[in-house]
């Protein structure tokens, strides 16, 4: 077991915990927002908050693009290079930023637009710059490998915005929701820059903004394309079947962002490790470990989780939310595909750090075309949401399938590793698939409860085979408990 095996267990730990106590805190805020402020005033806090959103694409794929290199010229040791490229990006974010801010006010102050919320857009004119700023900081700590830190401040950031959001909330509504959000980022951004982690010292330079912008643009286009097919479905259903179906298969995408967390995690650890290690060595055999280990660990782990949700996944519905009961069979074919989306990230890394993006970003486009006109085909041929389920699985599993096999190729990998890497790959989910139809079959229990913890302990059993294959393949295990005995 190496040091930077041990590292990168520990970090992604780590990092998963901040991410799952931060969704916590903003369930928590989200629950009490929507509570308070009622439907009507809830409807126009969603639509700031996806203005607030757009943050993460301003600025054309730069952050992308520092994302990759920053780690790379850190291998080389070069920090002036690391330096320039982080300046010039938080320089152009923030540019941008304050021109979208100027145009949020202007249209408030010289127009007719919006009578009824002048100070909420003013305030979200202030807080979509701060936000951009937030974005570009989480950016920064992952492309210097800090997890440590951006843990630290996912944790404060959920905290402070939680509490600060709620206090004010109570006394000025949407608008108290964005002063406790102007009051978080100012703290934080005050704290790093006290202890040195951020520099407000803007820089541009141009010719890094060009070479940042076409490196990280297909980049941008890949996460958006990814993220479109999370939600293009939904849009789909609410063209073709209307807003109740659209409730009904909406809910899934909770299940989603909890499974995700993971793999989103592991990627923001690998992806600055690997491009350090490249940037050092020139050499693409030396960053194939962060490929074949990862997916091994991930395929091997993500089907355990995804069993016990399929199994369990009536309970919460039908004791606490029973209008959803008719999307159960839904929510389940969605939560396997959740395995597809999950094995994605990895091979894409790969893929990005050896500049391939530009062909990936048509590859995956390709797919949520394809997936898209499925979708309308499906329900015009009467299969229901049921229908558009399997078609949005079938998506992200050819989105899977390009993405491995390309991250395999240019790894140069014959025939022969491609195939049996495959049957690395997606074996376990075959084996997930099986083992809930078997587990099905054999527990005849009529009540819901005691059925649901029969099948979760038959399939933690049936899971014991698949947790050595993932041992044996990866010794993650052996690593994580020698580990734990070595701390105590």
């Amino acid at each position: 077991m190496t040091n930077e095996e041990e590292t990168i267990i520990e970090e992604t730990t780590r990092f998963t915990i901040a991410n799952y106590i931060s969704q916590a805190f903003f369930m928590v805020r989200g629950f009490f927002i929507a509570r308070l402020l009622g439907p009507a005033l809830y409807g126009y806090w969603s639509i700031i908050k996806s203005f607030l959103i757009t943050g993460f694409f301003l600025n054309m794929g730069m952050t992308n693009g520092m994302l990759r290199e920053v780690p790379f010229y850190r291998g080389q040791d070069d920090v002036d290079q690391v330096y320039l490229l982080q300046q010039s990006t938080l320089t152009w974010n923030v540019l941008l930023s304050l021109i979208v801010a100027l145009a949020a006010i202007c249209l408030t102050t010289f127009t007719d637009l919006t009578t009824t919320y002048v100070l909420e857009m003013r305030l979200a004119g202030v807080a979509y710059v701060l936000n951009v700023i937030h974005l570009f900081v989480t950016s920064k700590q992952r492309s210097e490998n800090n997890i440590r830190l951006l843990s630290n401040y996912t944790i404060a950031y959920s905290i402070l915005n939680t509490i600060f959001g709620l206090a004010f909330l109570f006394f000025y509504q949407i608008s108290g929701i964005l002063l406790g959000m102007l009051i978080t980022n100012l703290l934080l951004l005050a704290y790093l820059v006290k202890t040195k982690n951020l520099s407000l010292r803007f820089k541009l330079d141009f010719k890094v903004i060009k070479r940042l912008i076409k490196i990280g643009f297909p980049i941008l286009i890949i996460g958006m394309a990814i993220m479109l097919m999370n939600h293009i479905d939904k849009l789909i259903v609410f063209m073709m079947l209307g807003g109740t179906m659209t409730g009904y298969y909406g809910i899934a995408t909770f299940i989603s962002s909890i499974v995700n967390s993971i793999p989103l995690s592991v990627s923001s650890v690998i992806m600055p490790k690997m491009m350090y290690t490249y940037g050092k060595t020139q050499n693409r055999r030396e960053i194939e470990k962060y490929y074949l280990k990862p997916i091994v660990i991930l395929t091997g782990f993500i089907p355990i989780i995804l069993g016990i949700i399929y199994i369990n996944i009536p309970l919460p519905i039908i004791y606490l939310l029973p209008m959803y009961e008719p999307a159960i069979d839904v929510l389940r074919i969605l939560t396997l595909g959740v395995y597809f989306s999950s094995i994605i990230g990895v091979p894409a890394n790969i893929i990005v750090a050896l500049r391939k993006q530009s062909i990936l970003m048509w590859l995956i486009l390709s797919t949520l075309v394809s997936g898209a006109i499925l979708d309308v085909g499906i329900i015009s041929m009467g299969f229901g949401l049921r229908g558009v389920a399997v078609c949005t699985v079938l998506a992200f599993f050819m989105a899977a399938i390009i993405t491995n096999a390309y991250a395999l190729f240019i790894l140069r990998k014959n025939l022969h590793e491609m195939l049996l890497m495959g049957l690395k790959i997606f074996g376990p989910f075959v084996y997930l698939f099986m083992g809930l139809k078997l587990v099905q079959v054999s527990t005849p229990v009529d009540h819901l409860v005691f059925n649901a913890l029969i099948q979760s302990l038959l399939f933690l059993v049936l899971c014991v085979p698949l947790v050595i294959h993932v041992n044996r393949n990866s010794g993650v295990i052996t690593m994580f408990v020698a580990m734990h005995f070595r701390k105590k």
